[in-house]
């Protein structure tokens, strides 16, 4: 198996809408799904979620070659 990328980040936070609205607008990210609230900045699907819950690390997502 080797690591092609890391494909996304996820995060917790309390109010993901507010996260999104403020922070991800300030780095250009955009809207590009809901459940959880994903956003991208490129061609990808996505490259940040936004679960709501306690402030935190979610997970992180990494594309690889094979399993």
């Amino acid at each position: 198996m080797s690591l092609l990328r890391l494909a996304h980040v996820a995060l917790s936070s309390p109010d993901p809408e507010r996260l999104a609205a403020g922070d991800g607008a300030q780095i250009g990210l955009v809207a590009s799904g809901e459940e959880p609230l994903r956003l991208t900045t490129d061609t990808y699907s996505h490259c940040l979620e936004l679960h709501e819950g306690p402030a935190g690390l979610h997970h992180l997502a990494f594309e690889v070659t094979d399993v």
